[in-house]
């Protein structure tokens, strides 16, 4: 007998035209009192603002030598794949091969970008540098001396091979199904201090402010946000996962994490 299967299920199959899913996770174990930060990577702040009001080049590098995909000294990050929005807000991505510390031109242009992916490596099986997605130019670090959209941190204990970054935006001629929301912390080890876990969104209007649907105060290691009904978020839509401290102290690991449907209009 035939088993109809869930729609979800379907969509995670790739079976329903018109429909994806979206998973996005971001990692601040670096969340100190006193400012609001944006769940990135360990020296974030708030992810740049303003954003970019129009599709530009992007560049890639490391500050290694050894992620390279040319040379003979190929141990770490060979090939990346870059996804994000272009100037129409259309998806789009491309696949980058690593020159070390040279900064490396993007194809496409991108008017935003959530993702960059490892695809191949070398021996060591991760990065050995932190590689950047960012406005050209480099200082003598190899760090970008303009603004960098993305991060892969290398300075974590387990090195994730992806961008952990709990931003999104929505493409156009699409909606977000929301169905679940997730904010991770180490905040229950100080009993005394408190955290401000912040979901926001900004729709694509000229001047438009980001705006919290779910702001939550806890101490708690972990915290749940199912939606039985998702939450539509309409196409356009930038999204940021946010934490904050309310008393004293710092190095605060926290974690964010959204999942939904992408459906096309």
């Amino acid at each position: 007998m035939a088993t109809l299967e869930p729609y979800r299920l379907q969509v995670a199959k790739g079976q329903i035209e018109g429909a994806s899913v979206v998973h996005q996770f971001g990692v601040n174990p670096d969340l100190d009192s006193g400012q609001e930060e944006t769940i990135m990577w360990t020296d974030s702040t708030r992810y740049f603002q303003p954003y970019p009001t129009s599709a530009q080049t992007m560049y890639v590098n490391s500050t290694s030598a050894n992620d390279d995909g040319d040379s003979g000294n190929q141990t770490g990050i060979r090939t990346m794949r870059l996804e994000g929005l272009n100037g129409n807000y259309e998806l789009v991505s491309e696949d980058i091969t690593m020159q070390g510390r040279t900064q490396v031109a993007t194809t496409n242009t991108y008017i935003r970008v959530f993702r960059i992916t490892a695809l191949t490596v070398g021996s060591n099986g991760h990065q050995f540098g932190d590689i950047y997605v960012a406005t050209q130019g480099l200082d003598g670090t190899n760090r970008p001396t303009g603004d960098y959209y993305l991060r892969v941190d290398n300075s974590l204990s387990m090195p994730e091979n992806i961008s952990a970054a709990a931003i999104y935006t929505v493409p156009a001629g699409h909606t977000l199904y929301l169905d679940l929301l997730q904010f991770k912390s180490t905040i229950r080890g100080g009993l005394t201090t408190l955290a401000h876990m912040n979901f926001l969104t900004r729709p694509a209007v000229t001047d438009a402010p980001f705006t919290s649907l779910i702001k939550y105060a806890f101490r708690e290691p972990i915290l749940d946000f199912p939606f039985p009904r998702p939450l539509a978020i309409a196409e356009k839509t930038d999204i940021e996962c946010r934490g904050a401290i309310d008393a004293s102290g710092s190095n605060f690991d926290v974690t964010a994490s959204f999942t939904g449907l992408l459906v096309k209009n």
